[in-house]
Order: structure tokens, then sequence, then C-alpha cells
């Protein structure tokens, strides 16, 4: 049954069907026999792996996000893109990085689920640069930090959490970093593009 399903999502892999293929990769068993569900992941990324129009919009469905940065007119990141004074950090650093690593770990056959574990092995099998991984995994690190710091502090004045920030809680150094961080989501989009591609 759920190779059917899987086969269904990867062959109709268009808006609601690609966003569950998209998060099913990234499963894990709780209960019942973990060996199964082993041979389920091995047998459903190879599918994936297999169907490059299926990548092809994935592919797609990365580039749709966009890092929530201002640009001034020489193209140098300025500041951020403020939503209600906030930076939607989930939306554009998180996610776009999470399905990139999800898309290259399909391309090349990779198992992990990890996000940090997935570019671990692309850069131990060269498919990305040590210094790209470097870059992502501090990317990703970052705008949880800043996003966990957030909910703390909205918290703690009785507001609900989200994963939008407001760039005042950071000092100037801070969000110069954070700023090129989310330039990382500029430089993984032609990465993913180009290993599909091949």
């Amino acid at each position: 049954d759920w190779r059917r399903r899987i086969g269904e999502w990867i062959g109709k892999g268009r808006g609601e069907n690609l966003m569950n293929v998209d998060i099913f990769f990234d499963f894990a068993p709780v209960l019942g026999d973990a060996a199964l569900a082993a041979v389920l992941r091995r047998d459903a990324i190879a599918a994936a792996g297999r169907e490059i129009v299926f990548l092809g919009n994935l592919v797609q469905h990365v580039g749709a996000f966009r890092p929530p940065l201002a640009w001034d007119w020489f193209g140098l990141a300025s500041g951020f893109q403020l939503q209600d004074g906030r930076v939607d950090l989930k939306l554009g650093g998180l996610l776009p990085l999470v399905s990139a690593a999800r898309v290259l770990a399909l391309r090349h056959s990779i198992e992990a689920t990890s996000t940090f574990e997935r570019f671990r092995k692309l850069r131990e099998r060269k498919l990305i640069s040590a210094g790209d991984a470097k870059a992502v995994a501090e990317a990703l690190e970052a705008f949880m930090a800043a996003i966990l710091r957030q909910q703390l502090a909205d918290s703690a004045a009785g507001l609900e959490p989200s994963s939008k920030i407001d760039p005042s809680i950071l000092d100037r150094r801070e969000r110069r970093a954070l700023r090129a961080h989310l330039t990382m989501v500029d430089i993984i989009q032609p990465m993913v593009e180009g290993a599909v591609a091949r």
C-alpha cells in the first residue's frame, strides 16, 4: 500500500501531492517492524531518484522560497524584508535549506533524514564543497538560535511564539551575520538545480 501511494505521489508530483511526498521522506518508524520501514525508505528513495521530472518539480518548490532580504542599488543585502516588523526565518531561511538537503539526498540516494546529516554526507561524497557544507550548517544553527531566542522572549511577554523574529532583539553584529547566512538560500538553489539536471 505504501509503495503504491508513493508511486502515485511521485507520478503526480505537484501541489498537495508534492507536499505529501516531500514531507514523507523524513519519516521515522515509531511502532512495528523497523526493518520494513528501512526497506520502504530505500525503495522510496530509489523510486524518487529515478524520476527526474519529479525531482525537477521539487527543485521548483525549493526555488519558490526567497530569503527575506532587502537589497540596495548595488545588489548588496542592505537589511531585512519585514512583515509587521518581523522577519520569517522559517519560510525564508530554514525551509529552503531543509528542502534543498532533501532534494540533494534523494538525487544521490542518501538515506539520512537529518538536514545536518544530509549535508555532511553530501560533503563526504564531495558533492558539495566543505566550505558550502560549513556555511549551510552555520546558517541553520543561526536561524534556529534566533527563532528560539525570539520564542523565549515572546513567551515571557505572553505572546504566541512563532518563527518570525524582531531584528531589534539582535545586536548589529548579529544582524549582519544573519543577513550573510540568509544569502546561503540564494547560493544553494542553483546548486540543487545543477545536481538534478545532471
